[in-house]
């Protein structure tokens, strides 16, 4: 390998070293922004819980409970089915 060859070569490394650098930047902070919109849904959730069924300070197990009782009412299994799949279609 000439001398040419192995400076260029080595220009190529750095280049190469540079663009990996900035894909795992780019990675971490789209993930960082994936994670701030589920925890900005997780609180909208929460909230709009809070407004509609008067839960406050209520602890997670007991909102769980209160959840598996109201879903497995009548009928309410297929509401939340067809639900799911509207807000797939309006997501595609």
């Amino acid at each position: 390998m000439t001398e040419q060859e192995a400076k260029k070569l080595e220009q190529i490394k750095k280049k190469l070293k540079a663009l990996q650098e900035q894909k795992k930047e780019i990675t971490t902070r789209e993930k960082q922004r994936q994670q701030r919109e589920h925890e900005a849904r997780l609180i909208q959730i929460g909230t709009v819980s809070e407004k509609y069924f008067g839960f406050q300070n209520v602890h997670p197990e007991y909102y769980e409970i209160f959840l598996k009782m109201f879903l497995s009412n009548k009928g309410m299994d297929k509401w939340v089915e067809h639900t799911k799949i509207q807000i797939r279609r309006k997501n595609e």
